[in-house]
């Protein structure tokens, strides 16, 4: 309890810690049906039910760290981008003020120092390192600031003429951060005529896909199948969707129009429904999260870990915001040291990567022109 607060929030100070972005719908949606209230799954529905309901300490205690996990799991989302002659050194000498970034004013939260890109301690990437200090209800209520970080990591392959982008974050504040830090970047290489302009594969957002069908065809492109030597997948165990009731229904199907707008369903084997093995029903929902569980193997110690794709929600300053990977859960039968898991871990990412990549040249004809 040390870490969490000290008394059980109720009333408006409940509602103001569940309507942040920090826990999302579904989760609170779960947490509902626990207690026996079963809705649309929309925080309208829940949020009110929570707030009347009597929270046991270890309720709430679940709740609080919810969200502080959400919040501290790093996600990551890449792209590239085709270069001409670049080298590191020119990456470097790239000068972006934060003040032409973020303005603290009418914010809840503040950029930290002055973020300037460093060479890595390899020598092979540029990384430009984000704080923030933010003002919210996570900790407890009279102490309402925390730090988040993230980072931006630039590297360039000279064999395929490509300038790699990597962003990883917690908070969606961060995102926001060092994905405006990114494109002032690129801005500034292209006036340069140091990168070429974007094409239809160097960004994969909600809007990239022609079609439903093939944005759910993609996300199990990239989710279903073994990702690497040691990670061999499983099953797709948790989804959420938007119903699209604009096109037909089918007829098993139809009782959603008019009743239901979003879905969020889990399961051992969600692969081997109808939403994702026929194509009818594939054309009707917007995937927007998708979830899905592996074997590892690290040396002698067999485990398990959960991978989510996920295209989140924009803040209000964002035009659009790349697809996200995050490995969600990863843990062994036997003892495992931290640096041992975060080794996994970025290998795991480094595994989904290659499969991404390999998506994309496959569907590159299907995709919308980055925007």
């Amino acid at each position: 309890m040390t870490s969490g607060p000290r008394f059980l929030p109720y009333g408006d100070k409940l509602r103001q810690f569940l309507t942040q972005p920090c826990i999302s719908a579904s989760d609170l949606n779960k947490f509902a049906k626990r207690k026996g209230y079963f809705s649309r799954g929309e925080k309208q529905d829940t949020v009110p039910f929570i707030c009347a309901a009597i929270l046991s300490p270890s309720e709430f205690i679940e709740l609080f760290s919810l969200a502080r996990d959400n919040e501290n799991r790093e996600k990551q989302n890449s792209h590239r981008r085709s270069t001409n002659s670049l080298t590191i050194e020119e990456i470097l000498n790239v000068e972006i003020s934060k003040n032409d970034v973020h303005s603290d004013e009418f914010s809840n939260y503040k950029i930290l120092g002055m973020p300037t890109p460093q060479i890595s301690t390899c020598g092979k990437k540029v990384v430009l390192e984000v704080e923030i200090e933010r003002s919210d209800l996570l900790s407890n209520w009279t102490e309402n600031k925390q730090i988040h970080e993230g980072k931006v990591e630039w590297s360039i392959d000279s064999n395929n003429n490509q300038l790699n982008v990597t962003e990883s974050y917690g908070s969606k504040e961060v995102r926001s951060v060092i994905g405006k830090y990114a494109r002032r970047f690129e801005k500034k290489l292209l006036e340069l005529g140091k990168i070429d302009k974007e094409n239809v594969a160097d960004r994969i957002f909600f809007d990239s896909f022609s079609d439903n069908e093939t944005r759910i065809r993609f996300m199990l492109a990239c989710l279903s199948s073994n990702l690497s030597k040691g990670v061999d997948f499983e099953a797709l165990i948790d989804v959420d969707f938007i119903v699209d009731a604009t096109g037909d229904l089918p007829k098993d199907f139809n009782w959603v129009k008019g009743n239901v707008k979003k879905m969020a369903l889990n399961g051992d084997h969600l692969d081997g429904t109808q939403f994702f093995s026929k194509s009818a029903y594939m054309q009707c929902i917007k995937v927007n999260s998708l979830t899905a569980k592996y074997k590892v193997i690290l040396g002698l110690e067999e485990g398990v870990c959960r991978i989510n794709l996920k295209f989140p929600t924009p803040l209000k300053a964002e035009k659009n915001v790349d697809m996200e990977v995050e490995v969600s859960l990863i843990g062994f039968e036997g003892k495992v040291s931290k640096p041992e898991l975060s080794a996994a871990r970025k290998s795991i990412l480094a595994g989904f990567e290659k499969k991404k990549f390999a998506a994309l040249a496959e569907f590159e004809s299907k995709l919308k022109t980055a925007t």
